[in-house]
């Protein structure tokens, strides 16, 4: 039987978890990969200090950080989970918090995230479906999740985390409205990237981490100010709103900031 290519890219969030993160089913995840020759190139890129690839990598923990501790204090809220661009985002597999929690993901790359739990060894409890933001948050989306044990009367908090600047702002605000008008969203979890220090670019240390994403499927699509993310919970009826500066979170997680202190918000919703 021909084996399924694996996408090593996708590691690299997982990788870096492991790395600077300190998680162990990270670790696990990433360890059956070490002698794939993309997965050494992806080691030395993640390991690499210099300032244009690291601080992607130190911001990705520090939004960990700040988001496992948010869902630790209020995870005996909501029954359960709906992480939008799930990736290998392992939180529902390794916080204790989360155990008794039915978890549900979508994502664009549906076939090499289970490709790589699949080749790995390992199985997540997320159930895991196709789906493009830009086209696929419709009525059959509901109908594959409900299919799957979803169910939308259930108190669910949204994780979406890492990736909503991939797509346009029409596709986010469908997105927040197919859900919050089809699902029971008691919490949601957001981050986006800040208007004021990228659009346009503030000095040239943001303008090199731009320019090196163009040409690239990830090129950043959508910006946000404060206020626009406090008027998009609002639309929606969320009034318990928290808005963490990238500052306080890099803080919080390594004692000093070194990185834009406002380059992009972790926000946090209730009703």
């Amino acid at each position: 039987m021909k084996k399924k290519p694996i996408d090593v890219s996708m590691l690299a969030m997982p990788m870096s978890r492991s790395r600077y993160g300190d998680d162990p089913y990270s670790t696990k995840l990433v360890e059956k990969f070490e002698d794939f020759d993309e997965f050494k190139d992806l080691q030395k890129f993640i390991g690499n200090s210099d300032s244009n690839n690291e601080w992607v990598f130190r911001s990705v923990i520090a939004k960990d950080k700040c988001v496992i501790k948010w869902l630790k204090k209020h995870a005996t809220e909501f029954e359960q989970l709906l992480i939008v661009s799930v990736g290998l985002d392992t939180k529902a597999d390794a916080l204790e918090c989360l155990q008794d929690k039915e978890s549900y993901g979508l994502d664009i790359c549906k076939d090499d995230i289970l490709n790589i739990y699949e080749y790995a060894g390992i199985k997540t409890k997320t159930k895991i479906l196709q789906c493009d933001l830009e086209k696929d948050v419709n009525d059959e989306l509901l109908a594959n999740l409900i299919e799957e044990g979803f169910d939308i009367k259930k108190k669910t908090c949204v994780l979406w985390i890492g990736a909503s600047f991939y797509i346009s702002k029409e596709s986010i605000d469908h997105t927040l409205d197919f859900f919050d008008k089809n699902i029971n969203i008691s919490h949601f979890v957001i981050d986006f990237m800040n208007k004021s220090v990228f659009q346009p670019p503030r000095n040239e240390t943001v303008r090199l981490q731009l320019e090196a994403l163009q040409g690239s499927e990830l090129v950043w699509k959508s910006f946000y100010s404060y206020e626009e993310i406090q008027n998009l919970y609002r639309k929606h009826g969320f009034e318990n709103i928290e808005i963490i500066f990238h500052g306080e979170a890099e803080y919080e997680a390594y004692g000093e900031v070194t990185l834009e202190d406002d380059m992009m918000f972790t926000s946090f919703a209730i009703r």
